[in-house]
């Protein structure tokens, strides 16, 4: 299996998008990384709604 050449959150550093909302969710990702899970589930659902509601948006173009 390879692995894409994707970047990832290392410690309290995200990957830099260029695109505002998904770089704000990645920064809140990567602050709760460390986290208990039951303190993740509100950042996770976050995350799953922004990039969903981006990447629609990337479909219609």
């Amino acid at each position: 299996m390879t692995v894409p050449d994707v970047p990832i959150a290392i410690g309290d550093q995200a990957p830099q998008t260029g695109h505002e909302r998904v770089d704000e969710v990645l920064r809140d990702l990567a602050a709760v990384g460390d986290a208990a899970p039951h303190e993740m589930i509100g950042p996770l659902t976050e995350a799953d709604r922004v990039l969903r509601e981006t990447l629609e948006t990337v479909e219609d173009d």
